[in-house]
């Protein structure tokens, strides 16, 4: 995370000004920081949810990672592209895949997950174990953030499928075109 996500981010032309993605890698962070028990006297708050968490969520990110190589703000990617059929239906596949698996994972299972789990245990936890409530309400509340984050990315990303659906221009992708 620190080691290449934010360096790449902010080193990488057209990345570094996301704002947003920075505060979600600290926000990520303060939680892996947590999960470990940095903040609990060394005792590791919902760990056990940890696999899905930083783990399982990250599957949307796999073909995005393609999708992202070909984005037409990757000019001399996007123009190789073109001239290459199979790899545009390999493109469109991960386009698809992310879209889907975004969708399921992070904007359905992500926030159920979060409500359902760790929000009901951290506030049972911080009963139980007083000395344990600062570390508990600092999940809760930052969970809530990144649920309400994933939503967010999640509206963006059906908004995108609507647009290829039921046609009509990418105005993300215009918008890059007219930057560059």
């Amino acid at each position: 995370l620190f080691f290449w996500d934010v360096p790449v981010g902010l080193l990488s032309p057209g990345m570094g000004n996301d704002v947003l993605m920075h505060f979600h890698h600290i926000g990520f962070f303060a939680v892996a920081s947590i999960t470990i028990g940095i903040w609990s006297d060394g005792v590791p708050i919902a760990s056990n949810y940890a696999p899905f968490f930083f783990g399982a969520i990250e599957l949307s990110s796999i073909p995005l990672a393609i999708v992202d190589v070909f984005h037409p703000r990757q000019k001399e990617w996007n123009a190789w592209l073109e001239n290459h059929a199979f790899m545009q239906s390999v493109n469109e596949l991960c386009r698809i895949a992310f879209a889907l698996l975004f969708l399921l994972v992070r904007g359905i299972w992500f926030p159920y997950v979060f409500v359902f789990g760790v929000l009901v245990e951290s506030l049972d936890a911080a009963k139980e174990r007083p000395e344990l409530s600062p570390a508990l309400y600092g999940l809760v509340s930052l969970g809530s953030l990144f649920t309400i984050l994933q939503m967010y990315w999640g509206i963006l990303v059906a908004r995108q499928v609507a647009k290829a659906v039921l046609g009509g221009s990418n105005s993300n992708d215009e918008k890059v075109e007219k930057k560059d």
